[in-house]
């Protein structure tokens, strides 16, 4: 098991960080002399400070990973702005083809997981309704989840990645629909513990609970309070 950081976590890594002249791979070496073995890089970086994530950036990750034994990453797939189980098809699918460019982007990397949010913030708005039927919300989420599921169909067939390398994070929306998707494609799950613990995904279950029940398929841990 190793223990990990997100090379842009300004409290750790930072506190002076300039991000009008960001360059990367000095904040992965930095995690590294910290001592830390695994690096998850988050991808939604490259859109909003555009090159910071580049072809090239990636390369010279890749350089980082060689000259050092036993370091390890994992990709976080975008999640600002993308949605893979909305109703709106142009969405969903523009949402597929940026997981796809971020996959085949950082496919050098050879990552251990790449952690994957099967829904976004429509399905966690739709999740936090209060005042509707209970019927009506179990079905709305037995619909986007179909969305979602498609999507999942449409990014591993445009991938030449095993598929247990998507991990897909509890995040906010009912994790049992999620899970469904999950052993239907063999994927992976990404437990992230604050998100747990604030309820986000309805499971009413404890950080150990959680675990015991899903850990056949677990092979990423996010360790926060929420």
């Amino acid at each position: 098991m190793k223990f990990g950081i997100t090379p842009i976590n300004f409290d750790v890594i930072d506190a002076d960080l300039d991000l009008r002249n960001l360059k990367f791979p000095l904040l992965v070496e930095k995690g590294i002399n910290a001592g830390f073995k695994h690096l998850e890089i988050t991808m939604d970086l490259e859109y909003v400070l555009p090159t910071s994530l580049s072809k090239r950036i990636i390369k010279k990750l890749a350089k980082i990973k060689n000259d050092n034994t036993g370091i390890t990453y994992s990709v976080h797939l975008p999640l600002w702005s993308t949605e893979l189980a909305g109703p709106n098809v142009r969405i969903r699918d523009a949402s597929v083809q940026c997981m796809v460019e971020c996959i085949e982007r950082t496919k050098i990397l050879d990552p251990v997981a790449y952690i994957l949010h099967l829904t976004g913030s429509l399905a966690a708005e739709f999740s936090r309704i209060q005042r509707i039927p209970l019927e009506f919300k179990n079905a709305l989420t037995h619909v986007m989840n179909g969305f979602a599921s498609e999507s999942i169909r449409k990014i591993l067939k445009s991938v030449d990645v095993p598929p247990e390398k998507i991990a897909v994070e509890n995040i906010e929306f009912p994790f049992e629909a999620t899970r469904k998707v999950t052993d239907k494609y063999d994927l992976s799950i990404c437990f992230d513990t604050g998100h747990l613990i604030c309820g986000y995904d309805y499971t009413g279950l404890s950080v150990q609970e959680f675990f015991e029940k899903h850990m056949d398929r677990i092979i990423e841990i996010h360790l926060n309070d929420g």
